[in-house]
């Protein structure tokens, strides 16, 4: 098992959805031929909130074993997530020979209970950004010496998401950057088409969740000072409604609302600019994702964006509240197509490629298993 030359067996745990971008490499990850040397399957955790998503992944042919989460009208669910803990430990105990690799917080905390029970030796969780969790007193003096010793690795992906691990775990942590898969976005015409935009309108996009931490209200209140711009908000979340009342109440900004739209990379070619003002950020899938399509991008200066962004050469950045500086760095890509231009010729660095995901979670597997990550 620990040989070089073996195949490595890894079975992902998650509780999908179609808005993150930890769900969305996940994806591309177990979609794509087989790397020399894994073997990958899944398990996902699915409820009524996710249960329609099961059907994507079925249309990719990944390999996976669907848990359900039942009803539950406890706080924060109890009995369904023990259920989920006793149909985890069935799984898993047939896998204790595999990597089991965990994603976002639910699978984190109810895999890595499942693994231990069914004494699975190899567990890896893969963090894609801040969490309270961590930080609280739970976290930092019950959970983390208790079973965060059971975990052969934690993967960072972004240098600055290992900085901030390292405050909170003991065990080690490696960086592993989400990368994308060579996928080609549509035309921009008919990227403009198919989303009902002018051909000739000056857009600007956002593609994301719709929750406090990603500002979207700061950029609201942007498009408010400029005129003549179309505004295009993709993505759906608990601020949605709240959102499209404050727009409601800019009657000369032109801010459109177009819900979750599926593979949302597929038309960024729609965009002459993306805006990413989040307050807090690991790394940004969705930087990437403008960069292979070739357009201009703004984010905010928090350090996850920052390092994506290569600390301001492939994008401006603005402080994360300041709509000013915001509307400011806009209204300069807007009047300046070179500047435009040049923003927009930055290649996607090679790091962020998908078979560079690929290689260096195989490194990190090969560590585990000679107990050195």
């Amino acid at each position: 098992m620990g040989k070089m030359g073996d195949i490595i067996k890894v079975t992902h745990i998650i509780r999908p959805s179609n808005l993150g971008g930890a769900e969305t490499m996940l994806k591309e990850l177990l979609s794509a031929p087989e790397h020399d040397g894994l073997d990958l399957d899944c398990i996902l955790i699915a409820d009524r909130q996710n249960i329609k998503t099961l059907d994507e992944y079925a249309a990719r042919k990944i390999k996976f074993i669907a848990v359900r989460r039942l009803a539950d009208p406890l706080p924060y669910r109890p009995v369904a997530n023990l259920i989920v803990v006793a149909r985890l430990f069935f799984i898993l105990r047939r896998r204790k020979d595999h990597i089991i690799h965990l994603h976002l917080n639910l699978a984190a905390v109810l895999g890595r209970l499942a693994a231990w029970l069914a004494g699975c030796r190899f567990v890896v969780e893969t963090v894609n950004g801040e969490c309270g969790f961590y930080e609280s007193f739970f976290g930092r003096h019950i959970w983390f010496p208790l079973l965060g010793l059971r975990t052969s690795c934690y993967i960072a992906v972004s240098e600055y998401l290992r900085r901030y691990l390292r405050k909170y775990v003991s065990r080690p942590v490696a960086v592993v950057p989400n990368g994308l898969p060579e996928n080609k976005p549509l035309p921009a015409a008919e990227a403009r088409n198919r989303l009902g935009l002018p051909p000739e309108a000056f857009v600007v996009g956002y593609v994301g969740r719709l929750e406090p931490e990603k500002n979207v209200s700061t950029l609201l209140k942007a498009a408010s000072r400029l005129p003549d711009t179309i505004w295009l908000i993709a993505g759906e979340g608990s601020l949605a409604a709240q959102l499209r009342e404050e727009a409601a109440g800019m009657p000369d900004a032109d801010i459109r609302f177009a819900g979750a739209v599926s593979e949302a990379w597929r038309f960024m070619t729609a965009f002459d600019v993306l805006c990413l003002p989040s307050l807090h950020e690991s790394q940004g899938l969705v930087l990437l994702e403008a960069m292979r399509a070739g357009i201009a991008i703004i984010g905010s200066d928090v350090p996850g964006i920052a390092e994506t962004l290569d600390g301001g050469r492939a994008g401006l950045l603005h402080p994360p509240q300041d709509y000013m500086a915001l509307a400011d760095h806009i209204l300069a890509l807007k009047n300046d197509a070179h500047l435009r231009g040049r923003f927009a010729k930055r290649q996607v660095p090679g790091k962020y490629s998908l078979a560079a995901m690929q290689t260096g979670l195989l490194h990190v597997y090969r560590k585990i298993l000679r107990s050195s990550c």
